[in-house]
């Protein structure tokens, strides 16, 4: 899954492509961790309504790439990610 992180500021902002997770954090660590979490708790509420999100559109697709995140713990999770990291200057 790829991550996307702006930093500016000091501030780091991540989001996962695909999901409308957006986190932040003091670090790039930090804001990874968050984001791992937040799409391993959002996994968990998915397979505990799949009747539901099966038969609604924009969540269908997600099956797939929620499967193998309910199987595995954050670090795991957090292997799977592609991290693209942009610095904005003001």
């Amino acid at each position: 899954m790829n991550v996307l992180i702006e930093v500016k500021d000091g501030e780091y902002i991540g989001i996962i492509e695909d999901f409308w997770f957006i986190e932040n954090g003091n670090s790039e660590e930090e804001v990874i961790y968050k984001l791992a979490e937040s799409l391993k708790e959002f996994a968990i509420d998915y397979n505990n309504d799949l009747k539901l999100y099966k038969t609604t559109p924009n969540f269908n697709d997600m099956f797939t790439k929620l499967k193998g995140v309910i199987e595995n713990d954050v670090s795991s999770i957090i292997d799977t990610f592609e991290i693209k990291v942009k610095y904005k200057r003001d």
